[in-house]
């Protein structure tokens, strides 16, 4: 029993937080500045950033293309009863499941606000007259931009916190067990 809840405790413990502001939904742009990178092969028709390794995102909680929090659901599962109350870890499972569809949900909202944001920019680019309207508009993408990031930043904290109840949890078990 206590290797079990030792493996478990290190394996959640590895979980990472990166703080990313889901780069990889970022157009590229021609030396940094507002023109955006076209790639005709691809369906929306600009370049985006590079996704991370699958082994480092395979560890990030926060990133919306991980596989970590299937596998931290499944640690919770694994989570020896009745050393664990199963209302404690039914809590735990419904706050995890309900941050991975809120991190996909805003990381879908934040693919379209880039792609919102490139189109716009680009017409400015392309010698689309400039306007006040089509500034306010591309200020306004920013800014959901931005928001969006921030959101996302809050999601992380609470993944953080609710893998650091876990493991505050196992580290009581350990130390109180009969």
């Amino acid at each position: 029993m206590d290797d079990t809840l030792e493996s478990l405790y290190q394996q959640i413990s590895a979980f990472d937080f990166t703080y990313c502001g889901m780069a990889h939904e970022r157009i590229q742009r021609v030396k940094e500045g507002l023109e955006p990178i076209r790639n005709a092969s691809i369906d929306h028709g600009y370049q985006r950033s590079e996704y991370c390794c699958s082994t480092t995102r395979a560890q990030r909680l926060g990133c919306a293309h991980t596989t970590g929090r299937i596998r931290f659901c499944e640690f919770l599962d694994a989570l020896p009863r009745p050393m664990f109350d199963e209302e404690r870890i039914t809590k735990w499972k419904e706050e995890l499941q309900k941050l991975d569809l809120l991190i996909v949900k805003v990381d879908w909202q934040k693919s379209d606000a880039e792609l919102d944001h490139a189109r716009q920019s680009d017409a400015l680019c392309q010698g689309t007259q400039e306007s006040p309207e089509r500034n306010a508009q591309l200020a306004n993408t920013s800014q959901l931009i931005r928001e969006l990031i921030d959101t996302h930043t809050d999601y992380i904290e609470r993944l953080r916190q609710l893998r650091n109840e876990v493991l505050a949890e196992i580290r009581f078990a350990q130390a109180h067990r009969v």
